[in-house]
């Protein structure tokens, strides 16, 4: 037969309500990732002075971003 709407939004409704479960139990992961992320890249900022080839690399990629963009520096 025929499928009401009513049933039709309530699936959705459970749909994003399970959805919205999820992503709050993933989210603290991501969240702990970003912190790491920041930290590791704090600690290579720190090391910066000290890091001749990571500066480079840094450059060069800092350079190919903006000039892959037609930016000029």
């Amino acid at each position: 037969g025929k499928i009401s709407m009513e049933t039709v939004y309530c699936s959705l409704f459970i749909l994003i309500k399970l959805l919205k479960q999820l992503l709050a139990f993933i989210n603290p992961f991501f969240e702990a990732f970003n912190v790491l992320k920041t930290i590791k890249t704090m600690v290579m900022l720190l090391n910066f002075e000290r890091n001749k080839k990571f500066r480079s690399l840094l450059l060069l990629n800092i350079e190919r971003r903006f000039y892959g963009r037609n930016y000029v520096i």
